[in-house]
């Protein structure tokens, strides 16, 4: 895939257009309607469900979906590479976003630091994953089209960037519900926004669906006795890939000689 040359050529790889149809502002309405349905089987106990969420957002959004769930646009290692690239970016992001937080005052915005899962605990949660990396990310990118529908009267980068903020506000905000704090929201907004911009320059969302299950193992394993022995992993795995990347270089034959 050829890269568009200088900043502008950069900038004009964020570029997204959705799926025609005969009434766009009725999809709008489809897509926008699943906040409301979310938020209602979240006040409700034991009837949110990551699978059920997944299957709508394929059932109302498949068309819209397909064209950013190519398989075979992208070598695996490529899409995991990627993948590990935004979980990077988006760990920045939230942590940046906590330290604010924390310099004003707000520790522990999502009220879990002393919370330890059980196994049996830890087990549903890592079952819960992948349908939890799928279903959101689904919601989210048709949550992100429903905005960017509504905001015709812009130009194609200010209503993709108003359309990514107010997306992944709406993301962010209703983790409110399962984690009973106000402040929760923030650092998962923040955290959501790189993730748009990957999707729109690789047109895929499947980077998305990675670095959110990375992202979510990791936040459940820290939460569990497994804490240590995941760290220590986690710490490894970056020092080879350093090593190899810097390895590498160094036995990169000079084409310049």
């Amino acid at each position: 895939m050829k890269v568009p040359s200088g900043l502008f050529g950069y900038f004009d790889r964020f570029v997204y257009k959705h799926e025609q149809t005969s009434n766009s502002y009725l999809k709008a309405i489809v897509y926008f309607s699943l906040i409301p349905l979310i938020i209602i089987s979240l006040n409700e106990h034991n009837v949110y469900s990551p699978g059920y969420l997944t299957l709508i957002c394929i059932a109302f959004g498949h068309r819209d979906i397909r064209p950013f769930m190519q398989f075979k646009q992208y070598p695996f290692g490529k899409l995991i590479k990627i993948s590990v690239f935004l979980f990077g970016v988006s760990m920045i992001f939230s942590f940046i976003t906590l330290k604010i937080m924390n310099f004003f005052g707000v520790q522990d915005p999502q009220g879990i630091r002393n919370m330890v899962l059980s196994d049996e605990e830890y087990l549903q949660h890592l079952l819960r994953l992948p349908f939890v990396a799928m279903g959101e990310e689904f919601f989210k990118f048709l949550i992100f089209i429903s905005f960017f529908i509504q905001l015709s009267q812009f130009s194609k980068h200010i209503k993709i960037f108003i359309a990514i903020i107010l997306a992944s506000f709406i993301f962010g905000h209703l983790h409110i519900f399962g984690y009973d704090k106000l402040s929760a929201g923030l650092p998962i907004m923040m955290g959501a926004i790189p993730g748009f911009y990957y999707m729109l320059y690789y047109r895929n969302i499947l980077p998305l669906i990675f670095e959110h299950f990375f992202f979510d193992f990791a936040s459940v394993t820290l939460h569990t006795q497994y804490q240590s022995i995941f760290l220590a992993l986690f710490t490894l795995f970056i020092m080879v890939v350093v090593i190899w990347n810097v390895f590498r270089e160094v036995i990169k034959p000079n084409t310049n000689i």
